[in-house]
């Protein structure tokens, strides 16, 4: 049924009669209204939640309720900037507050919506945002820590695809509940305030995956991997984190981490007793981590791996298995290091691995203080090394130490520096102490260097130097008959010559 009326507007009791549509001229135009029963009729009327002006809305627009509300909040929003919703009090989750409030209020405005979990209150979900921006929403609290129960369901604290997420504002102990604490995948962004974060998540705590981006500068991650020995406080995998000053302690596998072409920036930052490696970076990543504090670390302080790069000037690795270990073909630089009482070495590179450890200090090291092996290289030019193990050195197949200028000692009763098998050390200049036992053995075409330096030794064991080997002694104080498997007058014949 089509009634043609006349007047310029149609009342809404117009268009609850009968049914069908209401033609309308205005201006000699007609205009269709589609009729409507009684009951829709006062739904319109109606000034009650989610009637009246939340049904009305132009074609594809937000309704009259979402759009003036939202005018309202931009005129309002320099005198109240942040507004603050409780949970549970205002909603029972921090799900149901996002997917509600998000559909009020836009990103973009200049607004914050803090959401406050309420003193005493254990979350009892997490929140998954995709495809939008919700970086608008802070997660805060008014407890200093707040604790995930047994019951959370197996998800996520705060997850992430494809979007702009919420900021985390306070600090989660997980409590080995849940899966990973902060996670952004599939190029979303987010960010973690300082002295906030993820304790005791039970995979990673900050996790970025997939071209994504998160800033969580000073943030806590602390004791990550509760499930089993297989994630990390902080992972950047194929991603950008932003950990300034971040602390990674005490995970139970790895501390602060990034892999597959992923950037980590840990300056500063701190991962202390890790059970595997407090800091790493494989697969082609970089980690940065100048400054940081890794010590104690169960397998090493840094570790670099399959094209890893570690930049790491001045971090301590004191007490860790492995100070320093690098393999094949990546690159840990750590000039001015510190590795005291490491369990095994101060560096160990292997398979095409490099380390620099310039001016570095590493004293009490219970095995060699270098080990290298496998054609790779370190440089401890100016370093001071001090070992009471098996050796101070042991390099072997093709590798090379730069050592020149260093401060050398081992107390232990076995040889200091261990070179074979095509392998060069070069400490000219170096101070070499090796009281209680043989400086220098040299073996298969192995080079030693030490010329210039200071060379103190066991009485009549300076070196040992065969299999086409060549040492340089010259003005060291090794004396020629403390030399073993070498007269210093048959070099030739040994097929040993230089000008």
């Amino acid at each position: 049924m089509t009634i043609k009326i006349t007047k310029q507007l149609a009342t809404v009791e117009d268009l609850a009669i009968g049914t069908g549509t209401v033609v309308q001229e205005r201006n000699g135009v007609p205009l269709t209204l589609t009729k409507i029963d009684l009951i829709t009729a006062s739904k319109l009327a109606s000034e009650n939640a989610g009637e009246g002006a939340a049904l009305v809305s132009m074609e594809g627009g937000p309704s009259v309720e979402v759009a003036v509300l939202d005018r309202v909040i931009r005129a309002s929003i320099v005198a109240s900037p942040t507004l603050t919703f409780n949970i549970p009090t205002d909603y029972a989750t921090l799900q149901l507050a996002v997917d509600d409030l998000s559909s009020k209020y836009t990103a973009g405005n200049g607004i914050t919506i803090d959401l406050l979990i309420e003193a005493g209150h254990n979350p009892t979900g997490g929140i998954l945002v995709s495809n939008g921006n919700y970086s608008h929403f802070q997660i805060s609290s008014v407890d200093a820590e707040v604790t995930l129960t047994n019951t959370f369901p197996t998800v996520d604290f705060i997850k992430g695809v494809y979007s702009a997420m919420p900021v985390l504002n306070c600090l989660i102990n997980a409590n080995a509940n849940g899966v990973n604490g902060y996670f952004a995948e599939n190029a979303s962004t987010g960010k973690v305030n300082s002295g906030c974060g993820v304790r005791r998540a039970n995979r990673h705590g900050l996790y970025a995956s997939s071209s994504s981006l998160i800033v969580a500068g000073g943030s806590i991650f602390t004791e990550a991997s509760q499930e089993s020995a297989a994630y990390s406080g902080i992972l950047s995998w194929a991603s950008k984190i932003d950990a300034f000053g971040a602390d990674v302690s005490d995970s139970l596998y790895y501390g602060a981490q990034s892999a597959a072409s992923g950037t980590l920036y840990f300056r500063d930052g701190i991962a202390n007793n890790c059970a595997r490696h407090n800091i790493r970076a494989t697969n082609g990543a970089i980690t940065i981590a100048r400054g940081a504090s890794a010590t104690g670390g169960g397998v090493s302080g840094v570790r670099s791996f399959d094209l890893g790069i570690v930049h790491a000037t001045s971090i301590d690795v004191s007490g860790s298995f492995v100070g320093f270990w690098s393999a094949n073909s990546s690159v840990i630089y750590a000039e001015n290091a510190t590795g005291n009482n490491t369990t095994s070495n101060f560096v160990f590179a292997d398979s095409g691995g490099e380390v620099n450890v310039k001016g570095a200090s590493a004293t009490g090291v219970m095995g060699p203080a270098i080990a290298a092996n496998n054609g790779s290289k370190v440089i401890a030019t100016g370093a001071t090394l001090a070992t009471t193990g098996a050796s101070l050195m042991d390099i072997d197949n093709g590798s090379t130490v730069e050592s020149a200028g260093a401060n050398l000692s081992h107390n232990g009763v076995e040889f200091g520096i261990d070179i074979r098998t095509g392998s060069t050390v070069n400490a000219h200049g170096a101070t070499l102490n090796v009281p209680n036992a043989r400086a220098v053995s040299c073996f298969h075409g192995s080079t030693f260097n030490i010329q210039d330096g200071d060379v103190t030794y066991l009485a009549g064991d300076a070196a040992n130097i065969s299999g086409g080997s060549l040492c340089r002694v010259k003005n060291s104080g090794i004396l020629e008959g403390d030399v073993e498997g070498m007269n210093f007058n048959t070099l030739y014949d040994r097929g040993i010559c230089w000008g």
